[in-house]
């Protein structure tokens, strides 16, 4: 499997790789997981509406040995297009810190608890909208 040395920065660029097939699942995966999950809706937006451009960021995963384990593509919104009051009224970007897992595992360990670790795909597409985006 021929891999290149560079990531693709943009969709058209991923379509002219030598492994290009990769990158179609990769995408093709990700829209549908977007899809089942009810968050990528196709349809017409109103006159009054203007959408926020996507793009997709492409990244390979690597096992030790330095092959190449999985191709992976995040669709994206371009944050910076957004306008303050139109398109959102806060954000939000959880992510978790080291010293929370500390915290976890020393509290496990003293109560004489197991943990459990999985990794959900798109874990950050199971919480609920009241508007749409």
């Amino acid at each position: 499997m021929p891999v290149s040395s560079q990531l693709p920065r943009l969709f058209g660029q991923a379509l002219g790789y030598p492994d290009k097939l990769h990158w179609m699942s990769a995408v093709s995966a990700e829209l549908e997981s977007l899809v089942n999950k009810g968050v990528l809706v196709f349809s017409d937006l109103p006159d009054s509406v203007k959408a926020i451009a996507t793009r997709f960021i492409f990244k390979l995963k690597h096992l030790p040995d330095g092959s190449v384990d999985k191709y992976k593509a995040r669709l994206v919104a371009k944050g910076f297009l957004q306008q303050y009051g139109i398109h959102y009224d806060e954000t939000f970007s959880p992510t978790f810190q080291v010293v929370s897992l500390r915290c976890i595992f020393a509290l496990a360990l003293r109560a004489g608890l197991t943990v459990y670790h999985i990794d959900v795909k798109t874990a950050f597409l199971n919480s609920d909208l009241e508007y749409d985006i």
